[in-house]
């Protein structure tokens, strides 16, 4: 599993901002905060690992090009 194919789940109404609110007053920092203290250690690790193995394939794709 790569970078690509992470995919955030969340709890339906509590991540989405409602729709008179301005997107740009919307913090993405919260939004994540919130994503990482739904998962379980275990989960926060697989995360991690994926964001890490991401960021190498994106190194060893620039430096073969």
């Amino acid at each position: 599993m790569g970078l690509l194919d992470l995919q955030i789940h969340s709890t339906p109404g509590t991540d989405v901002p409602s729709s008179d609110q301005d997107p740009a007053e919307v913090d993405h920092d919260d939004r994540l905060i919130h994503w990482m203290l739904r998962m379980t250690p275990v989960q926060r690790l697989e995360a991690l690992q994926n964001f890490v193995d991401g960021v190498t394939a994106l190194q060893h794709a620039r430096k073969v090009s």
